[in-house]
């Protein structure tokens, strides 16, 4: 637990103090209070990607123009998390987008690890998460935010998770 928390102030400093990306929520300041920390952050007006999509779209798809504007805003954020501050999300999905004027942030910060980290916590939603993920393995957090990036994609233009079970993405065992 300790070092759960120690991560979620590091990651909220991260946020805090890097000067930020456009397509990242911004994060003014954190503070703690008794054993929760908690984050004052940027509102954005227009809710989160997976509401807007379910309720502001034909049958819950997006076409392919406005899919490609929206996923390369989160793929410009998602680049930033990785490369300069150096943590991997865990927990991408379109539930944690946020829309603000137009702009897509990645939000909610909570399960994220620096990006240089092995896992084996199940974490996340599970139909966005990799299968290595879901099998309990050993991962690569980069390399699993980035099959949760393609999953976002496929929901987006299709209305619907890849996987109808996500234990239909496990290997059979014998």
């Amino acid at each position: 637990m300790i070092h759960s928390a120690l991560l979620e102030r590091r990651v909220a400093h991260l946020l805090a103090s890097s000067g930020g990306h456009r397509n990242v929520v911004a994060s003014y300041f954190h503070f703690q209070e008794h054993q929760c920390l908690y984050l004052v952050g940027e509102f954005c007006n227009d809710g989160d990607l997976y509401t807007h999509l379910t309720s502001h779209t034909r049958n819950g798809v997006m076409d392919e123009q406005s899919s490609v504007h929206v996923m390369t805003q989160i793929f410009h954020g998602v680049d930033y998390l990785h490369r300069v501050l150096g943590i991997a999300h865990r927990d991408l999905s379109l539930e944690n987008v946020l829309l603000h004027d137009g702009e897509c942030k990645i939000s909610d910060f909570g399960l994220s690890v620096d990006a240089a980290t092995r896992c084996k916590a199940r974490v996340g939603k599970e139909y966005y998460m990799a299968p290595e993920v879901v099998a309990g393995k050993t991962n690569d957090p980069v390399k699993a935010d980035i099959w949760s990036l393609g999953i976002m994609w496929f929901i987006l233009l299709t209305g619907s998770p890849l996987c109808c079970e996500v234990r239909s993405i496990l290997p059979m065992s014998a």
